[in-house]
């Protein structure tokens, strides 16, 4: 046992340099691996909610915001439209569609919703009416959540017939989810608006 413990001289320092730098080297790639994940997975967290919110947004214009006093709240969209009219048009494409909404009341004879899109904010509001009901500003309704990267470029209303029956609409915005790297993504729906005379 003497012997063995006399022969063993433990590392030369040059073991010792050659270990520290496999394992500097070694931590440097896991750290370069978990900052390359961690700025994809922000990449892609922002692109997810780019769907997510131009998702929702449709599915908003389609059947309807959330309008109204606190206590009385009404959803107003396309589907629910007695009759439509449009704005802001280009080719037969439109940037702002105005659902009416008709009541035997007279409180509530002129209620509307009307989509736009601003394309100075780059960004998709709403301004409604229901009874006396009116905000004094148009809402913003998409992007709501990081307003300083998403781009709504382009936001059309087609009359598909003619006849204002089916309503298309056409969304298109974009991301900035880096320095010089962009996402964009387009959607398109129809609508029937079954109550229209």
């Amino acid at each position: 046992m003497k012997s063995f413990l006399k022969n063993n001289r433990g590392y030369t320092l040059i073991e010792m340099l050659i270990s520290i730098i496999i394992a500097g080297l070694l931590v440097a790639m896991v750290i370069g691996a978990v900052i390359t994940f961690f700025v994809k997975f922000s990449e892609l967290s922002y692109y997810a909610t780019l769907q997510r919110d131009a998702f929702n947004t449709i599915n908003s214009m389609k059947y309807g915001e959330p309008v109204g006093p606190n206590n009385a709240k009404e959803f107003f969209g396309l589907a629910a439209a007695d009759s439509v009219t449009f704005a802001g048009e280009s080719n037969g494409k439109f940037t702002s569609v105005t659902c009416h909404f008709s009541s035997t009341s007279s409180i509530h004879a002129n209620d509307y919703i009307n989509f736009f899109w601003d394309s100075y904010d780059k960004c998709i509001k709403y301004n409604y009416m229901i009874g006396y009901d009116h905000p004094s500003n148009p809402i913003r309704l998409f992007p709501d959540e990081h307003r300083d990267k998403i781009d709504v470029t382009k936001l059309h209303f087609i009359n598909v017939l003619g006849n204002k029956r089916v309503v298309k609409i056409e969304l298109e915005a974009e991301i900035t989810i880096s320095d010089n790297q962009k996402k964009k993504i387009n959607y398109e729906t129809q609508v029937v608006i079954p109550r229209l005379n």
